[in-house]
């Protein structure tokens, strides 16, 4: 079950409640607050997915331009380590600090592409 679902199911269990003509004014008025609440938390999960498709998309645009490959299954970037090093060298887009075997990009700029 996701994180929405779970919202969806506890957003209904409260409104159930909210209908039950035994809970006394006040305790309906809390109720409807918690309801609003988890209405204003699914909204901002919803956002962070969106955002998260976002930073993806980005990533998965960055290795490709750098020529890297990505395994699923394994979640690492494989490479030749030489050959990244040097395209980030002679790249205008970097700028990278090497510090006998750490290599550090300190700054990285998408080129735009030529129409």
């Amino acid at each position: 079950m996701s994180m929405r679902n779970y919202i969806g199911e506890a957003m209904q269990l409260i409104e159930d409640l909210v209908i039950n003509e035994q809970i006394p004014d006040d305790g309906k008025k809390v109720l409807m607050r918690v309801l609003k609440l988890l209405s204003q938390a699914e909204d901002s999960l919803v956002e962070v997915r969106s955002q998260v498709r976002d930073i993806t998309y980005t990533l998965q645009e960055l290795v490709k331009s750098l020529g890297l490959e990505v395994k699923v299954s394994n979640p690492r970037i494989s490479s030749n380590t030489q050959d990244v090093l040097d395209l980030l060298r002679k790249s205008d887009i970097a700028d990278l600090e090497i510090d006998e075997e750490k290599a550090v990009v300190k700054k990285l700029v998408m080129p735009q592409q030529e129409a």
